[in-house]
């Protein structure tokens, strides 16, 4: 089994894909930095993913990625008028204060394996 390592700071990103982010991430008692996906490290440290991009102004200023936006995970659902379903969305790189209520269909559309987990 291979050994695990904590995230000492993330130092830095780069864009891939043109709308995903990697981390360049320093670890505790290992020399190396790595790349690793915005989502792992949500997953692992959300408060350190917070904190970095607060570091940077905002992920939107950082990344100029501003319009397109990738579902962390489902929180929530709701019945709205005349039946329509909505799902509460916790999106990659953003505090769960900043999720928003979106059109079931649409977040079925954009993320199939997340909808699908819900």
């Amino acid at each position: 089994e291979e050994p695990r390592y904590g995230v000492e700071a993330i130092v830095g990103h780069t864009i891939y894909e043109e709308t995903k982010v990697n981390l360049h991430v320093k670890w505790i008692d290992y020399p190396e930095r790595t790349l690793v996906d915005e989502c792992i490290i949500q997953q692992d440290c959300p408060a350190m993913l917070y904190r970095y991009w607060g570091s940077c102004g905002t992920r939107e200023k950082a990344t100029g990625i501003e319009s397109s936006f990738h579902p962390f995970r489902i929180c929530d659902w709701r019945v709205k008028k005349k039946g329509k379903l909505e799902l509460k969305v916790h999106w990659v790189g953003y505090p769960p204060r900043k999720s928003t209520w979106e059109p079931a269909s649409s977040v079925e559309e954009s993320a199939k394996e997340i909808h699908k987990r819900y």
